[in-house]
């Protein structure tokens, strides 16, 4: 694997979900990296802090390695915990993401789980080449996101009624 550790400095600190957003909308990202942040008010947000802390409580949770917080930890695997499947391949990449930035420190033999407990579901997630040159790729679009002095252009996609941000962006 060719790995640029290096790759977002020590400059910007790129959380998983920040990562996970620019799936979704890069307007988003910029929002959530620069602490314009609607998501406290945002019931969707609630019920996912209230699944995640009364789920696997026999698991430590919210472990943070340097800006990445996973939800928990069992042996080589690394769990997130989601209410649904509503936004899975962002799920997914954030994972991905996590895995990444373990495998930068030299933990290499880990993989990820995304977890739904009100399905009763469970999706593994693991970590190859390409995905490492996508999530470098990912980073360095990120970063330019971020040196913007002005939020992105509004997407205006079906997603954005159910956005936190939604009255920023509409109002």
């Amino acid at each position: 694997m060719n790995l640029n550790p290096t790759i977002f400095g020590d400059t910007m600190k790129i959380t998983g979900t920040i990562y996970s957003y620019s799936f979704l909308c890069y307007r988003k990202v910029w929002f959530s990296y620069h602490n314009i942040c609607k998501e406290n008010d945002d019931q969707n947000v609630a019920m996912g802090s209230i699944i995640d802390e009364s789920t696997y409580k026999r698991f430590e949770h919210n472990i943070h390695i340097d800006d990445v917080c996973i939800d928990y930890i069992n042996g080589n695997v690394i769990y997130e915990v989601k209410k649904s499947e509503k936004q899975k391949q962002m799920a997914i990449n954030q994972v991905k993401f996590y895995l990444y930035n373990l495998y930068l420190k030299g933990v290499k033999d880990m993989r990820g789980c995304i977890n739904y407990p009100l399905l009763n579901k469970k999706e593994y997630v693991s970590l190859n080449d390409v995905d490492i040159k996508n999530i470098e790729e990912r980073l360095v679009c990120i970063e330019e996101i971020l040196k913007l002095c002005n939020p992105p252009k509004l997407i205006n996609d079906k997603v954005c009624k159910n956005c936190a941000y939604f009255q920023l962006c509409y109002i």
